[in-house]
């Protein structure tokens, strides 16, 4: 299965960086939220963390009380793993909006329930915002109540050997659709995980360092903290 690399960015309500579940409420219900353009690889993310994490990992796990939501994720990953299928085992981009419940445990103890959001690439375009869309504002107003945000980064926009072409692509395809709506925090931002999936197309030609470089200029991060995570 595709193999993604991760990279943390602070939230700045409290300054610099802290601790991912510092910042994230304990017991309350969180929501997060995933970002990216149509075609980024979100769903195919999702399945592969829920197959992993449902089996444990250091301790971990995460699960779903809802029996349907559990039989069809565990599905939809069988038919992602399945290689004979070819391309038609990858999940067709979705129009409408994803909403799952999880649990994360550690030692079967819930720590951190939390509402995961998959909205599709389609409803991000800024264009949106100037007539009043309907689906923009729904989006926007999802974004302002997140506990942390997930950002994917498609892992085509970063092959080859040009940095400045990697950083263009991931400008145009990724960061000015989404970049309207971090502004709108006006500084006081969530923690972001920026999340490359499809890591595998582009890990000979991009390193973890360069990809930090991308992400930096593409999204205009400049000073904020960005700590890697695989």
């Amino acid at each position: 299965s595709a193999s993604a690399l991760f990279f943390f960015i602070a939230g700045r309500k409290n300054g610099g960086w802290v601790e991912l579940y510092s910042e994230i409420g304990g017991a309350n219900m969180n929501k997060f939220t995933i970002l990216g353009e149509t075609g980024s690889g979100k769903t195919c993310y999702l399945l592969g963390m829920y197959f992993e994490m449902s089996m444990g990992v250091a301790g971990y796990t995460i699960i779903t009380e809802n029996a349907d939501d559990d039989k069809n994720l565990a599905t939809r990953y069988e038919m992602l793993n399945d290689k004979a299928r070819g391309q038609s085992r990858f999940p067709d981009p979705s129009d409408d909006v994803q909403k799952y419940y999880f649990d994360l445990q550690y030692a079967y103890e819930t720590i951190l329930p939390f509402e995961w959001i998959d909205y599709p690439g389609g409803w991000l375009d800024p264009k949106f915002k100037n007539v009043n869309d309907e689906r923009y504002q729904q989006v926007e107003k999802n974004i302002r109540e997140s506990s942390m945000l997930f950002i994917c980064i498609d892992g085509d926009n970063l092959r080859g050997s040009n940095i400045n072409r990697k950083i263009r692509n991931v400008k145009m395809k990724c960061a000015k659709n989404i970049g309207p709506y971090l502004g709108s925090f006006n500084g006081n931002l969530p923690p972001i995980a920026m999340v490359v999936t499809k890591y595998d197309l582009c890990e000979k030609d991009t390193s973890p360092a360069e990809v930090r470089e991308v992400i930096k200029a593409a999204f205009q991060i400049g000073r904020a903290s960005c700590r890697e995570r695989v």
